[in-house]
């Protein structure tokens, strides 16, 4: 009787110190998880961030008109509601103080010509969501995006001086 009490007393101190080890590395293992996730996250962050100035490079190298280009902003599922409001709004507001004119310049790269080779992706702010490219071909150009998570999506929601502080 006493061997089998004590044989349990054992059984129980070792099942409880693997039991103890098995919490830890299954809470390693969630830290890893979530540092990963996190990780994979802001790799999102920048990729959706590049596709959008590359794919709007694209676009514009077509020569796309004014009303051309509104139309796909408005379609355009990597940017915020807010972001298409502030475009429209900046372009009908240009447009009505100089018809002639509307802007001089690109809203959404701030510039009058867009980079001929698209652009890559130079740092990731995790504090702000700013994801900073750079031309590939010109030395000096560099484009900021402001990103946001909605509904874990990654959305642009600032470019430019499209809805940028």
């Amino acid at each position: 009787m006493k061997e089998t009490i004590f044989s349990l007393i054992v059984f129980s101190i070792i099942f409880s110190c693997g039991k103890n080890e098995k919490q830890d590395l299954l809470r390693d293992i969630q830290k890893a998880t979530t540092v990963l996730s996190e990780k994979t996250s802001e790799f999102l962050a920048e990729k959706i961030a590049l596709d959008f100035a590359n794919s709007y490079v694209q676009f514009i190298k077509k020569d796309a008109d004014l009303s051309e280009t509104k139309k796909w902003v408005e379609q355009n599922k990597e940017v915020t509601e807010a972001f298409k409001k502030s475009y429209i709004d900046m372009i009908v507001e240009a447009e009505r103080k100089n018809p002639e004119l509307g802007l001089d310049f690109d809203p959404i790269i701030n510039a009058q010509d867009v980079p001929d080779d698209g652009f890559e992706i130079v740092s990731f702010d995790e504090k702000t969501n700013i994801v900073t490219l750079k031309a590939k071909e010109t030395i000096d150009f560099t484009l900021k995006l402001k990103m946001v998570n909605q509904d874990n999506r990654w959305l642009v929601d600032g470019c430019g001086v499209v809805n940028m502080p």
